[in-house]
């Protein structure tokens, strides 16, 4: 499915994919599973049904056991795809998920502090999100850093350095 999203072997095809990717979700691939329930949730190439793409996603992540699904599911969850009760369990995924590696999650936790959105608003949080992030590499982390309150930012900054964490593996389902 994702080498006819992106074209190769010959034009992009997003609509046949979601065949190869329903296939795959059917077939037990949490990867495939993730990108399926992506599309419904977004209604990219199909009809939009985004409690059906949040469901996909949380299986992806929690049964399948796909870094990639998680970090979907994380991001659906504090969207507000499973609704507004349901944002904080995606900021705990995107936090555990920053922990290990995977640094768009680093950003979607950050943004979710920094904002307040489903969570109480806490810029010391969200910098150390953004801390982790930047120092494995993200330049989007490093420039969004910038714009936390300089005195938050510097007491982030004169903390130890966060290590960096090995590849991300499958968060524990939220409590």
């Amino acid at each position: 499915g994702g080498l006819v999203v992106q074209g190769v072997g010959g034009k992009p095809d997003p609509v046949r994919a979601i065949d190869y990717f329903k296939k795959g979700c059917d077939g037990g691939d949490g990867t495939a599973c993730a990108f399926y329930g992506a599309q419904l949730a977004e209604g990219a190439g199909v009809k939009r049904d985004a409690k059906r793409g949040l469901e996909l996603l949380e299986r992806s992540c929690e049964k399948l056991g796909s870094p990639q699904g998680c970090a979907m599911y994380s991001r659906g969850l504090v969207l507000g795809l499973g609704g507004k009760e349901r944002v904080k369990d995606g900021v705990d995924i995107a936090e555990s998920l920053c922990a290990q590696g995977e640094l768009s999650s680093c950003l979607m936790g950050a943004g979710a502090y920094l904002q307040g959105r489903g969570v109480e608003r806490d810029d010391r949080r969200g910098a150390r999100l953004l801390a982790v992030a930047c120092s494995a590499g993200s330049k989007a982390a490093c420039r969004l850093k910038k714009k936390v309150p300089a005195k938050v930012r510097e007491e982030v900054d004169a903390e130890p350095a966060p290590a960096r964490a090995p590849a991300p593996s499958a968060p524990p389902p939220p409590s």
